[in-house]
């Protein structure tokens, strides 16, 4: 059902377009319709933006039910993320298809919690034997964007 929801999907390219003569503006607008023929190249997009809403209702949802002075949901996110990302990075994530990957931890996980990339970039210097490349990982994301948070409030 999907491919063949995908098949009628329409993609409107518009082209915006300012003219000025003398001291007056002239605003040209084409749009073209166009039929798209390759949809394969629009399903892990589509994976990813539908595992994105999925992530980001749970975090809202979260957000809604631990309402406190503590950041104490941000940290519910961010450890039940990690744990679970991680998980399934480690023991599904190799043997899942690309787009379905795609789905779980860029979409859902990455709406989720950003903290769970982290982590799982972290591990992987970990394992790998990358240690010092591992501690400059966890000291950038976490002095530097803070620094950058204080930054920008």
């Amino acid at each position: 059902m999907l491919g063949t929801l995908l098949s009628m999907l329409v993609v409107y390219s518009v082209n915006i377009s300012f003219l000025y003569i003398g001291d007056r503006q002239i605003i040209i607008v084409v749009m073209e319709k166009r039929h798209v023929d390759n949809m394969s190249a629009f399903i892990p997009f589509l994976a990813v933006a539908a595992g994105g809403a999925i992530g980001a209702v749970l975090r809202f949802s979260v957000y809604k039910v631990v309402d406190t002075g503590f950041p104490w949901a941000t940290f519910i996110v961010n450890i039940v993320g990690c744990v679970l990302a991680s998980f399934l990075m480690f023991r599904y994530g190799l043997d899942m298809q690309s787009t379905l990957r795609s789905f779980i931890f860029v979409g859902m996980f990455g709406a989720f919690t950003t903290m769970s990339t982290f982590s799982i970039d972290t591990v992987n210097l970990l394992v790998d034997g990358s240690y010092g490349l591992a501690v400059g990982n966890i000291l950038i994301n976490s002095v530097l964007c803070v620094f950058g948070a204080v930054c920008g409030r």
